[in-house]
């Protein structure tokens, strides 16, 4: 029949498409194939968080600070009067944004009503997988981390003072009354330094015990304990820090517990009574 070299030819043809189709989509790379170094990076909890603070919040309120390569957000207040009381730099505790609803949020605004310039800061990310480096490398990655948060707390109370705050009390909350007292500690020559107000103290992993860094500081400081249960060990070796070193007309420690979803504004008041004093 005339028809077979024809039914042939097709049946060759077919045979070919298929080789090449196959051979194309091997040689095609896969589309997830891309090297992960190329792939766009994930944002970190902070970007998020200052990025959703940034949708939220008055752009009034917004300050973008740098410390070097460093850039982080501030929430600013004014003083609620026109020859503001001094300024007040808070500092959030680990893990927590600029505005964090745990007296963070609450401090900045009934400050600020109260006469003060408010500024709210957070800290910067803690370092990721410190146990995969080798102890020099770890120990020069801790040493770097320490610095950035010195100078993120510096480049923050000299931005408050181009606010026009003549005076600073700096306010750290958890693990940041910590590194508060530590970089006020390293900077207490800094006449603008005034005050500072510790709650809930907690020492950073693998840093100094908080008494210890009670040395380095000579001015007026409040330590106030707002959980129900604090460490009374703690509490007691600090006071007898101060005592030791003489400072009992200048820190003052307190406990003022506060039940879940209680209003912190009595707090707040108690800390304003000790600023006036």
């Amino acid at each position: 029949m005339h028809l077979r070299p024809y039914l042939l030819l097709l049946i060759s043809c077919s045979l070919w498409l298929g080789l090449a189709t196959t051979t194309l989509a091997e040689d095609a790379p896969a589309a997830d194939a891309t090297p992960a170094s190329e792939r766009a990076q994930l944002p970190s909890r902070s970007s998020q968080q200052e990025a959703d603070l940034r949708r939220n919040l008055d752009r009034e309120q917004i300050r973008q600070l740098e410390a070097g390569d460093d850039r982080f957000l501030g929430l600013f207040l004014p003083a609620a009067r026109p020859s503001p009381r001094g300024g007040i730099l808070l500092v959030a505790d680990r893990g927590e944004h600029a505005d964090a609803p745990r007296l963070i949020a609450a401090s900045r605004r009934q400050l600020s009503d109260a006469g003060w310039h408010t500024l709210s800061i957070a800290l910067p990310d803690s370092l990721a997988n410190l146990d995969a480096l080798e102890e020099a490398e770890r120990e020069i990655a801790q040493q770097a981390h320490a610095e950035q948060i010195r100078q993120r707390l510096r480049q923050a109370w000299l931005a408050l003072q181009a606010e026009g705050a003549e005076r600073i009390t700096l306010l750290g909350q958890g693990e940041a009354a910590w590194w508060v007292l530590r970089t006020a500690g390293q900077d207490s020559s800094d006449q603008v330094l005034r005050h500072l107000v510790l709650v809930d103290p907690r020492a950073a992993a693998q840093g100094e015990p908080l008494h210890r860094l009670l040395e380095a500081w000579d001015k007026p400081l409040l330590e106030i304990h707002s959980r129900s249960e604090p460490d009374a060990e703690l509490l007691r070796r600090q006071a007898r820090e101060a005592r030791r070193l003489g400072r009992s007309d200048s820190y003052k420690q307190v406990k003022h517990p506060l039940t879940p979803g209680q209003s912190e504004s009595s707090l707040i008041r108690r800390i304003e009574g000790w600023l006036d004093n």
